[in-house]
C-alpha cells in the first residue's frame, strides 16, 4: 500500500513540475533569461588609432608571495560581436592573469577582471602582455622585495662574503673567496643568484625557497660532456641517515660512454664543529656525498671516495673535503650581511 502510494505522489509531482513556468520569486521583479550563444565574440584591445585601452593592476605584489583574489587586473575591451570570449597573459617572473570562459550579450566597451596566478620569484618591474583574439597590449607590475632574516644553513644577503682556506693536490695551499651579487640566472623560472670568486673560472650559481631546500645550477661534470644541472645540496627537512639522489645523467670521458650520479646522506645534524683557528661552531650539519660512477658498463664507484660537507647556521658552507681528487677547503673568514 505504502508502495503504490509512493509511486502514484511521484508521477503527480513530475506533472505538476512540468506544468509549472519560470517566474521570480520576487513578484514585482521580472526574471530575464539569456540565450546561450556558442558563436566567439569578436572585438579589440585597442582603439581605431591602435591605442591600448586602460589596463588597470590590482593588489599588493611581493616576491616569493603567492597571488590571492586581490592580484588581478581590469582590462578593457571593446566587443563589436556579441558571444563567448577568453582573456590571458603570458607567464613572466612566475605569475600569469586568466580568467574562465565567459559570454557578452551586448557590444560596446566594457571591462574585465583577470585573476593572478602564481609566486613572483623575483623583486622589481615586469612586464606582461594581454591577449584577446588578434590583439594584445601590455603592462608592468612593480613586486616587492620580500625582506628576510638570513639565519638559515645557506645566507644569500647582497655583499654576503666568505674565504676559505684551500689545499690543493696533497700539500699546494691557496686562499678563495666568494661574494653573493646582484646578478641571477633563470633557471626553470627560478631566480639562481650569482656567487662571484677570486678565481674568475669558479663562480656559482645558488637557489634556495626558505622552506630548508638549497640548490646550486652546477657544471661540476661538465668534464664529461654532461651541461649544467640544478642540484639539491641540502635539505634540512632530512633527519639523519635519510638521502637523497639526482637524476643520471649520461657522459663521455676519453669517448667512452659514461653514467654518473649524486646521493647526498644526512651523517650528523646540530652538532659542532671546530675551525682551524679553534672557534667553535654550534647548528652544524654534516652531510656524506657518494658518487655513482659507471665506465663503459662497470661501476667504478669505489675507486671515488665519498665527500664530507658541512654547514653552519647563519653562516653557510664551513668544511668540504673531497678525497678524490684532494681538494679540502676550510672556512677562515666571513661576514653574513
Amino acid at each position: 500500500m505504502n508502495k503504490v502510494f509512493g509511486v502514484v505522489f511521484y508521477i503527480g509531482l513530475l506533472m505538476t513540475m512540468g506544468c509549472q513556468k519560470d517566474y521570480s520569486v520576487e513578484t514585482n521583479q521580472t526574471l530575464t533569461v539569456f540565450p546561450t550563444i556558442s558563436t566567439p565574440a569578436k572585438g579589440s584591445l585597442q582603439d581605431e588609432s591602435g591605442n591600448c585601452y586602460a589596463i588597470t593592476v590590482n593588489g599588493v605584489y611581493t616576491q616569493d608571495t603567492t597571488l590571492t583574489t586581490q592580484n588581478s587586473i581590469t582590462v578593457t575591451i571593446n566587443f563589436t560581436k556579441t558571444g563567448r570570449y577568453k582573456l590571458y597573459t603570458d607567464t613572466v617572473n612566475g605569475c600569469w592573469f586568466s580568467m574562465d570562459s565567459a559570454t557578452t550579450y551586448n557590444t560596446g566597451i566594457k571591462t574585465v577582471v583577470l585573476k593572478g596566478n602564481g609566486i613572483p620569484k623575483t623583486s622589481g618591474i615586469s612586464y606582461f602582455n594581454v591577449f584577446f583574439l588578434n590583439t594584445f597590449c601590455s603592462f608592468s607590475v612593480s613586486t616587492n622585495h620580500l625582506s628576510r632574516s638570513e639565519k638559515d644553513y645557506f645566507p644569500m644577503s647582497l655583499g654576503s662574503y666568505w674565504r676559505y682556506d684551500t689545499i690543493l693536490n696533497a700539500g699546494s695551499g691557496d686562499t678563495v673567496g666568494y661574494t653573493v651579487t646582484s646578478n641571477t640566472q633563470l633557471v626553470n623560472g627560478l631566480p639562481y643568484t650569482l656567487f662571484s670568486s677570486t678565481k674568475k673560472s669558479d663562480t656559482h650559481y645558488y637557489y634556495k625557497d626558505y622552506k630548508g631546500h638549497y640548490y646550486e645550477y652546477t657544471d661540476i661534470f661538465s668534464g664529461f660532456s654532461i651541461p649544467r644541472f640544478e642540484f639539491l645540496f641540502l635539505d634540512e627537512s632530512k633527519k639523519v641517515g635519510e638521502s637523497w639522489q639526482t637524476k643520471t645523467f649520461n657522459g663521455t670521458i676519453q669517448g667512452a660512454p659514461l653514467v654518473v650520479s649524486i646521493t647526498t646522506t644526512v651523517m650528523e645534524k646540530n652538532v659542532s664543529y671546530r675551525l682551524s683557528n679553534n672557534q667553535t661552531l654550534d647548528s652544524v650539519i654534516h652531510l656524506k656525498q657518494a658518487v655513482t660512477f659507471i665506465l663503459s658498463g662497470q661501476d667504478q664507484s669505489s675507486a671515488i671516495l665519498p665527500n664530507d660537507v658541512y654547514y653552519a647556521k647563519k653562516i653557510g658552507l664551513i668544511s668540504y673535503s673531497s678525497p678524490t681528487p684532494d681538494v679540502y677547503r676550510f672556512a677562515r673568514n666571513w661576514n653574513v650581511k
